[in-house]
């Protein structure tokens, strides 16, 4: 459709010769703060429009699940669909984190809204509870509520999730767990991930197309291969074992290291 490249202080434009339109025009008077594929959506354009909706309303990419910007995400999906709470807590006792039993949005000693998740505990004297505050939780259990509600979204609407280092902080049965429970879901969202954890290729859970091993090249440039493309594979070949075997490729190269700890004597 169009390529924008940043030169000498100033956006320059190549359109492809097929989209057609008062394109030219709109660059003029387009404002610094907003894509050109924004700018000619709302100004009509039916292309762009299409596209544009994508992007807006079906793809969401998560934050690490860690930070301001993933509560933020948290609090405003409470808010606008206060009965997930009940449901987070679900998903978490699913995961064995049942030590939950309330999420809702407060607000802190500074009068800012944040997540307030209430705890409870077995002890000597009976049954305790405490609460804490999101940013307070573990990396985890942030990332694993972020999760959740990505998850729900995509349960109530068609989304394209797209997460980079999935199972990071997530134990393997965890992590795949996670996968079946979006698998069982009836909506036609689709689940996008990077991750190295080989527990994803365990028999079943996802299909062979949709697996692709990530190395890197001769010139140091990322290199993808699918897994339907190894036509050796038998279906009763384990996936997994085969992965850590190296039949895949995209397996680190390791070398040996050993410290030094010697002070250099200048000559």
């Amino acid at each position: 459709m169009f390529e924008r490249k940043w030169e000498d202080g100033e956006y320059t434009y190549r359109f492809g010769k097929f989209y057609r339109g008062e394109k030219k025009r709109q660059v003029a008077k387009l404002p610094e703060d907003r894509s050109f594929l924004q700018g000619a959506a709302l100004k009509g354009g039916q292309t762009a429009l299409e596209l544009y909706t994508w992007f807006n309303d079906k793809l969401d990419v998560l934050p690490l699940g860690y930070g301001a910007n993933a509560e933020k995400v948290i609090i405003d999906s409470l808010k606008a669909h206060p009965e997930w709470s009940d449901q987070i807590v679900s998903f978490l006792w699913a995961l064995d984190v049942t030590d939950i039993f309330r999420l809702q949005v407060i607000r802190n000693d500074k009068g800012m809204e944040t997540v307030g998740i209430s705890h409870c505990f077995v002890n000597a004297k009976g049954t305790e509870a405490y609460g804490q505050t999101f940013m307070n939780e573990s990396l985890s259990l942030r990332r694993l509520i972020l999760i959740a509600v990505s998850f729900f979204e995509a349960f109530s609407r068609e989304k394209i999730i797209v997460i980079d280092d999935f199972g990071q902080l997530l134990h393997p049965y965890v992590l795949t767990h996670i996968v079946e429970i979006f698998h069982a879901n009836d909506m036609e969202s689709q689940l996008i991930v990077v991750d190295c954890n080989p527990a994803l290729l365990q028999k079943d859970l996802m299909r062979k197309d949709s697996i692709w091993f990530a190395e890197k090249g001769e010139e140091s440039s990322t290199e993808f291969v699918s897994l339907a493309d190894f036509r050796g594979v038998k279906a009763k070949q384990s996936i997994y074992d085969g992965y850590l075997q190296g039949v895949f490729g995209a397996l680190p190269i390791e070398s040996d290291f050993c410290f030094q700890n010697k002070v250099k004597e200048n000559n």
